[in-house]
């Protein structure tokens, strides 16, 4: 039940927002499709990206898959659209074209990752801003869903303090709002400042550890769940890619979380995506393969082996299934276990008498955490153990 609880959590949380440098990623993303911006509003924009890129350098999201550090440089537009981070969000992307070319029989070109022109192209196509600035603080009318979120006692208010300075430098007038509504002393009923209610709401407090950005938060500040799944419609127009692709880059860094399903949908918007099927049938079956214990298929022979043994499995490493295989000369109580690398027992795929003869079982570890797992089988008097490496 526990197990079933942080799942649902899971599906709830990964429907927020991070705003604390929501405006930013607005921009580094879908600004640099403005157009009949003034010189100050323009500036306005290139600062916001600029300090959504100080920020993605100074958290350190990871490359899951090659564990190199993802970082942004800047270009001659100022929207930084270069650097080990922007080709990730390429890829992101591309494999959403590459999935829906799969499904759908279609031939959608892919983007290159080592164009800094590729997201300017995508955006402008399918991401155009629409949104003032900033996109959830807005400097001039306070006027965003957002603002009244994060307004005290039902007032509209500011809470973006990275684009404060920028307003204080390229707007001026609108700047004194932006200091009465950040200060310390505003407080809502319960005694927390603007700041303190932004963090609450946004999932990366309590997964990134950064004191600069995540004071406070981090790890063991909240009990995340172990199972995330993550879709969004790629075309959605209120929010930059980055949003649920930094709360995927964090989880999937966080120690102890078990598995991160993310994708981005090709071709819908704000809806609940899928490449194929139904949402809630999808869901379901996810929710099912998280709770279910790893299992295996067994095959047999007949043929009566002339010893004992245990083999290597194959593949590996694997993900998320692999073969076992044994072989035993005469009947006998046998076991066939699986153990993490701390020792603790994660499976039992075997544990019945079984005659002499060669037998395979499949063994399905989804819910598993990648790392390195043993397979111990015992039969009568013989025991062997072997390594295996799950790699997802």
């Amino acid at each position: 039940m526990e197990q079933k609880a942080n799942i649902r959590t899971t599906f709830l949380e990964a429907c927020a927002g991070s705003l604390e440098l929501g405006d930013g990623a607005h921009e580094w993303n879908m600004g640099l499709t403005r157009s009949g911006l003034s010189n100050s509003d323009l500036s306005i924009s290139k600062g916001l990206a600029a300090e959504f890129a100080t920020y993605v350098n100074a958290v350190g999201f990871k490359n899951p898959s090659t564990g190199s550090t993802l970082t942004l440089s800047s270009t001659a537009n100022g929207y930084f659209q270069n650097g080990l981070y922007y080709s990730y969000i390429i890829g992101i992307i591309n494999d959403a074209i590459s999935r829906y070319n799969s499904y759908h029989s279609t031939n959608i070109p892919l983007y290159s990752i080592t164009d800094t022109s590729a997201l300017y192209s995508f955006s402008s196509q399918y991401k155009v801003a629409t949104k003032g600035l900033g996109a959830y603080d807005n400097y001039i009318t306070k006027g965003t869903p957002e603002n009244q979120l994060f307004g005290i006692s039902g007032t509209p208010g500011h809470f973006d303090q990275y684009l404060a300075p920028l307003i204080n430098t390229y707007a001026p007038s609108y700047y004194p709002s932006f200091v009465s509504d950040l200060d310390s002393t505003n407080v809502d009923s319960h005694g927390r400042t603007v700041h303190q209610r932004l963090m609450m709401y946004s999932p990366l407090y309590y997964l990134i550890d950064n004191a600069t950005y995540y004071s406070g938060g981090g790890s063991g500040s909240s009990t995340v769940a172990l199972y995330w799944r993550i879709r969004s419609g790629i075309k959605q127009s209120d929010a930059p890619l980055n949003t649920e692709t930094n709360l995927a880059l964090a989880l999937k860094n966080y120690n102890g979380v078990i598995d991160v399903d993310f994708e981005t949908i090709w071709g819908v918007g704000h809806v609940q995506a899928e490449d194929t099927g139904s949402a809630n049938t999808n869901f379901i079956q996810w929710v099912n393969s998280c709770v279910a214990v790893p299992t295996g298929i067994l095959q047999e022979t007949t043929e009566t082996p002339s010893s004992f043994q245990l083999f290597q499995n194959y593949p590996n490493p694997f993900n998320p299934s692999t073969k076992i295989s044994w072989q035993s000369p005469v009947g006998s109580q046998q076991t066939l276990k699986i153990f993490d690398i701390l020792g603790n027992e994660v499976a039992i795929l075997i544990d019945e008498f079984k005659p002499a003869g060669k037998y395979e079982v499949e063994f399905y570890a989804a819910s598993l955490p990648s790392g390195v797992y043993f397979y111990q089988l015992r039969a009568g008097n013989f025991i062997e153990t072997r390594k295996m490496l799950l790699m997802k």
